[in-house]
């Protein structure tokens, strides 16, 4: 028996904190998020021959996205030369305006 003023000893290995990290199947787990299992290079070239579709679709896409935008950068050249031409054409009749009105006064 202990005298009274020595605390009983609390052992960390029996606490059940303790004891669950002590689990197989947490160590394992532990372990590989600190140094994880090196990929297999079939993996990676499996991972890699799989992106390869995908990669060419989006370069198809970017294609097509981009004759579309040079198609509709021609269109609105085209539109801004007509509204070039309108403007000169109001100008020309407000300055035949004008000058009718300066010959009447």
């Amino acid at each position: 028996s202990l005298p009274p003023s020595i605390p009983p000893i609390s052992w960390p290995l029996l606490s059940p904190l303790h004891s669950q990290s002590r689990n197989p199947r947490s160590l394992r787990r532990r372990r590989h998020l600190r140094n994880p299992p090196p990929h297999r290079d079939d993996t990676v070239s499996t991972r890699a021959c799989a992106l390869l579709p995908l990669r060419r679709r989006k370069a198809l896409q970017a294609e097509q996205g981009k004759a579309d935008m040079e198609a509709r950068i021609k269109q609105l050249e085209g539109e801004k030369k007509e509204l070039e031409r309108q403007v000169q054409e109001l100008k020309a009749k407000a300055e035949a305006i004008e000058k009718r009105e300066g010959a009447r006064a």
